[in-house]
């Protein structure tokens, strides 16, 4: 609730034109109705996995559940754009890549994939930076051989946005 009186000083600066957060959205569901009232137009929700043990083993919390019902409720109380942000890491959730593109055939999310990328070859879990890395061109590649991507033109966007024919969202690279 801290959040909440600065974002309505910045609601009230005439040079704000919109106002966007990004979350884990362990607390969302809570706060949504709240902030759609405030003005918030967009969200931004970072998602580790979308396997409860995994994201559990990612997070080291058992906070998926919250992560969900957060999506859900800024859905209902009318946030404009909601979008679902997944990192894809070789060795941790590469295996969900498909997943996360279903989140846009019932939903109008804008999944955006991330690619990895190692600042240097440290370890991480056992794991070489570089051995995390997923392109994201091998992404797109196996969502479009699992149903053909469809190109959606988007004036002023530089990233690459797709959809599936029958999809409600967007999927950006």
């Amino acid at each position: 609730k801290w959040l909440y009186p600065f974002l309505e000083e910045l609601i009230r600066m005439p040079q704000i034109k919109r106002i966007s957060l990004l979350t884990n959205g362990v607390v969302l569901k809570d706060h949504a109705a709240d902030l759609q009232q405030l003005g918030v137009k967009e969200l931004g929700i970072h998602v580790d996995s979308l396997d409860f043990e995994r994201y559990m083993k990612i997070t080291r919390g058992d906070h998926l559940y919250r992560v969900y019902a957060g999506l859900q409720e800024a859905e209902r109380v009318g946030i404009a754009k909601i979008r679902v942000y997944a990192m894809i890491l070789r060795g941790l959730n590469h295996k969900e890549i498909i997943d996360f593109a279903l989140l846009t055939k019932e939903n109008a999310y804008e999944v955006v994939f991330l690619e990895y990328s190692p600042y240097d070859a440290d370890q991480v879990g056992g794991k070489s930076r570089v051995d995390l890395h997923y392109p994201l061109a091998k992404i797109k590649e196996e969502i479009d051989n699992f149903q053909k991507l469809l190109p959606v033109e988007a004036e002023g966007n530089r990233e690459e946005r797709y959809r599936f024919e029958d999809s409600k969202g967007v999927i950006r690279f």
